[in-house]
């Protein structure tokens, strides 16, 4: 298997339709996939740099 940077994808964008769904609902899909909820699984914290161990 090929990677890219040592990173298995290179990055890149995606465009695709949303069959005329209004504005301010992609705008709060959007929003909503920005900042998943990814505390207590061993991931940094964005306000607070590096990794924690669970307890």
């Amino acid at each position: 298997m090929q990677t890219h940077r040592e990173h298995l994808w290179s990055p890149s964008y995606f465009a695709a339709s949303c069959g005329g769904a209004p504005l301010s609902i992609i705008a709060q899909y959007a929003q909503q996939q920005r900042r998943p909820d990814l505390k207590g699984i061993g991931y940094p914290d964005p306000e607070e740099p590096g990794l924690r161990r669970k307890s």
